[in-house]
């Protein structure tokens, strides 16, 4: 159980220091978000349709100058301030779907696909080493007497005549 518990710490240690350089990142190279917001937009099942774009107001700025009113308008994408979301946060909607891509959802699902690939690795590992174990060779489980009898499979097996002396 103890083995279980410092697993356990190691693992929210670890998500806490994701979420930190993630953070950092996101505040040093805020354009990040132009990349969440494309995913975001190329996510959605019908792509030549009017769409919301909600992030924070820092993020709204980015994007008005990165792409221009004009480009704005013409991908149909209206770009609406939402003081709740944090930086690195977008939430893409349109008349039928949404999809969110707020920095916290991201950084679960990256976590969800590293958690399922260090299962299928460990059930990898688990059939690997039964299959080493159920191909141990025939001959390393006889015993040298029983290898002996039978070393020749035309003679007949008999008893070895120094063992029957020696018992009479």
């Amino acid at each position: 159980m103890l083995n279980a518990e410092v697993e356990q710490q190691i693992l929210q240690l670890t998500i806490a220091l994701t979420r930190a350089v993630i953070g950092q990142e996101i505040h040093t190279h805020p354009e990040h978000i132009l990349a969440a917001m494309r995913q975001g937009i190329d996510a959605l099942p019908i792509k030549k349709q009017a769409v919301s774009v909600r992030v924070n107001k820092h993020s709204a700025d980015l994007i008005s100058e990165m792409y221009g009113d004009k480009a704005l308008a013409q991908h149909q994408w209206q770009i609406d301030v939402d003081p709740s979301l944090n930086d690195g946060d977008c939430i893409i909607e349109s008349e039928r779907s949404m999809v969110d891509m707020l920095l916290e959802t991201r950084i679960k699902a990256v976590l969800a696909t590293i958690e399922q690939q260090e299962q299928n690795l460990q059930q990898q590992i688990a059939v690997q080493q039964d299959t080493n174990q159920s191909s141990t060779p025939v001959s390393a489980s006889i015993s040298p007497i029983a290898h002996k009898q039978t070393a020749s499979d035309s003679d007949e097996i008999k008893p070895d005549a120094s063992i029957n002396n020696e018992i009479d």
